[in-house]
């Protein structure tokens, strides 16, 4: 039996979107897949034209086809491609054709990367200085790279199988368990928190290669005043680095934050005693008592600013004197105080924190389904993204009308910011106001 190649393959726009159309054809199912990592997998349809999402305004290069198959044959490929927000091409045509402009409204979402269920969540971010964004991918055990134009994808370390080995090889070549977060120094270097092994690990930006810079794979609540190599983590499962390439690490089932001196590597804690408590306001953060700290940001001046996770709040340690105060959250759970004051309002869960270079907060406010914002002129907090649910939504939109499942949050050089939206597999981005 022969079976033609599907004829009249378009991209259709709506809203800014692109969908490829596949016509169907009476007898036959339609196969649709999408080329992604280096392979091709099934793409999710839906509708009668087997409609795919291809690309919004934050063009994604990317690459589609689709055959028809009957029960005892199939049919050849057609190939839709898509190389930029304004040109595309169906079928190898030569000639790109246009599509329409969309630009980007005020503080509007914009999905950039979708997964499927069948990989992983996003939950940590963080971006370079060419405007190239990693994720740590837990779920399937790896973190990747996504190039600024949403070109190209690729692993920075892990194998996809679970494990904690290749220490001084090809970080792509080493396993991880379970990775949380990411961070780059000044250098490009890159950082991983590899909570289930608890490790803090390094892929070199000179070689690639992997190394173990704080942990020892053994569970525990030891090591302060020594190497950091040779002290325990109960979960270590956020990393920072600040301007000086120290690297801060939170240690939620220990109740500390605990730092890594980029001179001699020694490793000491900067906030919490190990006891669980919520006190400690006004000294030093080494004295405090807080409850379950779980996300991290450097400013400029290099202060430190930690979720407080088990108290709803947000907290300071100042560079200058290692003071610790609370600067968003007054202990209640909630998701009031939009408009006012940021320690006098509720939050419920920061579970995800980043400072841009004006020294505005961002904060991921997990379970009240929002990105709040605490401005650096005033320290009044607003709701910058999410309309206080989580789950599936309009693909781009005004932001605050978006469901959203916030975690880790990043800024890049042009006021956009990013967001991991872990139950819809969905890295957004927030476009500045």
């Amino acid at each position: 039996m022969s079976i033609p190649r599907p004829e009249g393959l378009r991209v259709r726009f709506t809203s800014g979107w692109a969908f490829l159309a596949v016509p169907p054809r009476p007898g036959c199912t339609t196969e649709v897949q999408e080329y992604v990592d280096g392979d091709w997998s099934p793409a999710a349809v839906q509708g009668a034209e087997h409609l795919v999402h291809v690309y919004a305004a934050s063009a994604i290069k990317t690459e589609w086809r689709a055959r028809y198959v009957a029960p005892d044959a199939a049919g050849p490929w057609a190939t839709g491609r898509v190389w930029s927000p304004d040109t595309f091409e169906i079928d190898g045509d030569a000639s790109p054709r246009p599509a329409p402009h969309h630009p980007t409204a005020p503080a509007t979402v914009w999905t950039i990367r979708t997964a499927t269920r069948t990989s992983g969540r996003p939950w940590g971010l963080a971006v370079d200085e060419h405007g190239n964004f990693y994720i740590a991918d837990g779920d399937q055990r790896q973190v990747q790279r996504i190039s600024a134009d949403g070109g190209s994808v690729t692993t920075v370390a892990g194998t996809g199988r679970i494990g904690d080995s290749g220490d001084g090889g090809p970080a792509v070549e080493a396993q991880l368990r379970h990775p949380t977060t990411v961070a780059l120094d000044r250098h490009g270097n890159v950082y991983i928190t590899d909570s289930d092994s608890f490790r803090v690990r390094k892929v070199s930006a000179a070689d690639g290669r992997i190394t173990t810079v704080a942990g020892t794979g053994r569970e525990g609540d030891s090591g302060d005043g020594g190497p950091a190599s040779e002290a325990d983590f109960r979960l270590p499962n956020c990393v920072v680095v600040d301007g000086h390439d120290n690297l801060f690490v939170t240690d939620p089932r220990s109740h500390r934050v605990r730092k890594v001196s980029a001179t001699d590597n020694t490793i000491t804690t900067v906030a919490g005693t190990g006891r669980e408590g919520d006190s400690g306001d006004g000294g030093p953060g080494s004295e405090a008592e807080i409850m379950y700290p779980n996300s991290l940001a450097v400013d400029g001046d290099g202060n430190l600013y930690f979720g407080d996770n088990g108290t709803h709040r947000v907290r300071k340690v100042s560079a200058a004197d290692n003071t610790i105060t609370t600067v968003a959250g007054t202990g209640d759970k909630g998701g009031t105080g939009d408009g006012g004051p940021a320690n006098r309002a509720t939050l419920t869960f920061p579970i995800g924190l980043a400072v841009d270079v004006s020294g505005n907060l961002y904060i991921a406010d997990s379970d009240t389904c929002r990105v709040r914002k605490v401005s650096a002129t005033d320290n009044t907090i607003s709701t910058i993204a999410g309309n206080g649910a989580a789950g599936d939504g309009e693909e781009s939109g005004p932001a605050t009308g978006i469901p959203l499942d916030p975690r880790g949050v990043v800024p890049d050089a042009h006021g956009n910011l990013f967001v991991a939206d872990f139950c819809e597999y969905r890295v957004r981005k927030v476009s500045p106001r």
